[in-house]
């Protein structure tokens, strides 16, 4: 285990794995995750500013629990992120589906190419000479 700086409140812990939050700031956005999903279940048609203001939290916050799939969103809500490659609206993580698939196609292309070429050039060893 190692000792890191809480995201939130800056105070030393022990860190084992996961986001880096301290024990009292985990405690505290699990609270804050409750309060948006009762929220948006009581008023599925909120927008992220009104549901900010009404609660007191920070609209980047309630954007990062959405990204993480901490809180899911109905694909008529008004809350809409962007994908990070292609700018479409989403309603969870960070890259639409289309842009995830094609991501996983190149690498599955660029995986299929690895090795290929070992007979043309061969790696080659040195050895220490005795």
């Amino acid at each position: 285990m190692e000792l890191k700086k809480c995201r939130d409140c800056k105070t030393l812990f022990q860190y084992n794995s996961g986001p880096v939050y301290c024990s009292r700031c985990k405690l505290n956005h699990e609270s804050v995750i409750r309060d948006i999903k009762d929220y948006l279940y009581d008023y599925p048609n909120t927008d992220i500013k009104t549901l900010s203001e009404e609660l007191n939290i920070n609209p980047k916050l309630i954007e990062d629990f959405i990204r993480a799939g901490r809180i899911e969103l109905t694909a008529d809500s008004p809350i809409k992120l962007v994908c990070d490659v292609c700018g479409i609206r989403i309603t969870q993580g960070r890259v639409c589906d289309d842009c995830q698939q094609k991501t996983a196609s190149s690498i599955i292309e660029a995986g299929e190419g690895y090795g290929k070429d070992s007979k043309s050039s061969p790696v080659r060893m040195h050895r220490r000479q005795q």
